[in-house]
């Protein structure tokens, strides 16, 4: 009798020992399938980038956006330049990359500029959300202070009674200038890129001012005309979506809409860019306005992240603005890309700024033309990695974006 219970005894245990392992099972499972590894942060870290250091993510945003979740604006600037971050982070309304040139002294004034902004422009709330940075410093004219931060410990109203460094600033203050450095704005463009987790991307100079709530419609006009249900978009990882620029002065309205902008009256404007003025648009929607192989119209765009060239880094002087040093563009074309201009978003360009990058256009204009060669290692590199892309790659990228609203759906 004692021989049979502890038989029974014996198979309790096992079966108990196996319910446990089963439901430990179970729990470790349904805890990983709610963990989404990337919406881990990112760390920031330091590497050599031939003459240069690159600080990556010194400051990250509290969110982290990924896939469709938004579009993320990649940009670049220096000290100088942050006069004009306050209303990008305002009228952009998503998640912004940064990249600032820190060169020196111009360390602490691009620290000093950002406290300013944070405290004393009451842009903490966009600065926390949406804004990450990154540093990048020549290796010859390392800052002599440097110290890692966090977003928050940017607060500090002694600056507020002072006025912020990139404020009524001469073209000779900053450190870079004073050594005659070369400002390597197309690393500064692919730090800010390489940087982001959403599938698509807009990069632009700093001065630069899109639409407000850019993101949003975009997103909108992409879930509505895809290539899968309505055949707008033809072969969408190689097709950019092209933004009109705008030129305005400095002291004018910034124009919010279409409408704004004709009220504006725009001057110096070419044929095409009158043709996309007087088009019709009395819902403000974004639609397609026209698909081109040509640049011309096209200087700034949306395009997928991971699938679009690289800026050369060694073209230091490269301009999305100047038609011969913009080598970006002619990869595209060489490329087959296709151009679709859209409607109902655009771009306006602060024409101050634009005056003092064209200052060295001669220089910049010898420099393009020596770049013959890299156009065509270029030319040759990307056919072969275009080549290599899958043909179930469009689906299956569809499939997560659809995936992904469904998921916000349901979980709001």
């Amino acid at each position: 009798m004692s021989i049979i219970c502890a038989k029974i005894v014996l198979v309790l245990c096992i079966l108990l020992v196996y319910l446990a392992f089963q439901w430990l099972g179970y729990n470790i499972k349904n805890d990983s399938s709610h963990i989404n590894i990337a919406k881990v942060k990112p760390r920031g870290h330091i590497r050599q980038n031939g003459d240069y250091w690159v600080w990556n993510n010194y400051i990250i945003a509290d969110d982290v956006f990924i896939g469709n979740e938004s579009i993320t604006l990649a940009t670049h600037a220096s000290y100088e330049d942050l006069v004009y971050l306050p209303e990008l982070l305002t009228t952009w309304g998503g998640p912004i990359s940064i990249s600032i040139f820190v060169c020196g002294t111009d360390f602490e004034k691009t620290i000093d500029s950002l406290r300013y902004i944070y405290t004393c422009l009451t842009m903490r709330f966009y600065m926390k959300r949406y804004l990450t940075i990154h540093l990048i410093f020549h290796d010859q004219h390392v800052p002599e202070i440097m110290k890692s931060m966090k977003m928050h410990e940017l607060a500090n109203y002694k600056h507020c009674k002072l006025d912020p460094a990139f404020q009524n600033t001469s073209w000779t203050q900053s450190y870079w200038r004073r050594r005659k450095l070369n400002y390597p704005r197309n690393l500064l463009r692919n730090v800010a890129r390489i940087n982001i987790f959403t599938y698509y991307v807009l990069s632009i100079d700093i001065h630069m001012l899109p639409t407000p709530d850019f993101p949003k419609k975009f997103l909108k006009f992409i879930r509505n005309h895809d290539t899968w249900r309505f055949a707008d978009i033809p072969e969408p990882y190689t097709s950019v979506f092209c933004l009109p620029v705008f030129p305005i002065h400095l002291w004018d309205f910034v124009p919010k809409d279409k409408l704004q902008l004709r009220k504006l009256q725009v001057t110096r404007l070419s044929r095409r860019q009158k043709r996309w003025l007087d088009a019709p648009n009395p819902y403000d929607e974004v639609f397609i306005y026209e698909i081109s192989k040509e640049t011309d119209f096209c200087v700034v765009y949306v395009s997928i992240n991971e699938l679009e060239p690289l800026y050369d880094e060694q073209d230091e002087n490269g301009s999305i603005l100047e038609e011969d040093t913009n080598l970006k563009c002619q990869f595209l074309v060489d490329l087959k890309y296709n151009f679709i201009v859209l409607d109902g978003v655009f771009l306006i360009e602060h024409i101050l700024w634009r005056k003092w990058t064209i200052l060295n256009s001669r220089r910049r204009k010898k420099r393009a033309l020596k770049s013959i060669r890299r156009r065509y290692i270029w030319h040759r590199f990307y056919t072969k990695v275009i080549s290599l892309v899958p043909d179930e790659f469009a689906q299956l990228w569809n499939t997560r974006l659809r995936s992904s609203w469904q998921r916000r759906l349901k979980d709001g």
